[in-house]
């Protein structure tokens, strides 16, 4: 009876190992805005992706240099999170406190980089407060023999499975100075996201409102894509969960 229980458990934890692409996700939208705070919602409500909406300024005054305010638009700044850093802080002690934890995927929708707010200084933050917990796009080019385009890599050799991702941190840029961050970074820290309609070069991201185009979407899947779907409706959510789609981001 035991070796039968122990076989079950066994296949099961097997069972949801997986690709990273072929996974679905518990997904936060606008983590900072609820009352739930962010380490409650990865700890006590399993929330497997997070998000961040970033701005350069307030009403007043700019974000100090390097940093950015965490909040959703001037008309809507109910945040639990002043600025970046402080989140990025936290992610940081969560990190080091867990460090066989599930991969854990942040999306950031920014209003772009100026010089007090770069690109080097948005590398910078999140490099020397996470270091290698962070898996970037140059550690999905050297799985694939660091391949030049990231999507030749997915297609080529496909993305970690669950079980190789464990501890790590996946920052993924949705909205902003995409191919800016793209092309000018020295080294490329966090993912972009592609909007279907506008594909971003090295993007193996995809960031859209509901479709339940299921070719489109298949066609995306078989190319190593991974697709996040926002603002959606109580009917979209299980279309969408039904078609595959990895990150869902619903309000907590």
């Amino acid at each position: 009876m035991k070796f039968v229980l122990l076989l079950l458990i066994s296949i099961s934890a097997y069972a949801q190992d997986m690709p990273y692409n072929k996974a679905k996700f518990k997904t936060s939208h606008n983590s900072y805005a609820g009352k739930i705070s962010i380490i409650d919602l990865i700890t006590t409500h399993k929330v497997q992706a997070i998000e961040f909406d970033l701005h350069k300024k307030g009403w007043i005054k700019g974000a100090p240099n390097g940093d950015w305010f965490v909040f959703h638009h001037l008309l809507d700044r109910k945040s639990q999170i002043k600025h970046f850093s402080s989140a990025i802080d936290i992610l940081a002690k969560f990190n080091k406190e867990n460090l066989n934890h599930d991969v854990l995927t942040v999306f950031l929708d920014m209003d772009g980089f100026n010089k007090d707010h770069s690109i080097k200084m948005f590398n910078k933050l999140l490099t020397e407060k996470l270091g290698n917990a962070i898996f970037s796009p140059n550690d999905l080019k050297s799985e694939c023999n660091n391949s030049n385009f990231l999507e030749e890599s997915v297609q080529r050799c496909g993305w970690p499975y669950l079980s190789e991702l464990k501890g790590k941190i996946i920052f993924v840029i949705a909205t902003g100075d995409l191919k800016e961050y793209v092309e000018r970074s020295d080294a490329l820290i966090a993912f972009v996201a592609s909007k279907p309609n506008k594909r971003i070069q090295d993007s193996v991201f995809m960031n859209s409102s509901f479709s339940d185009d299921e070719e489109s979407l298949q066609t995306l899947k078989d190319e190593g894509q991974v697709l996040r779907f926002y603002h959606l409706n109580e009917k979209e959510i299980p279309k969408a969960k039904e078609l595959g789609v990895n990150f869902i981001a619903i309000d907590f």
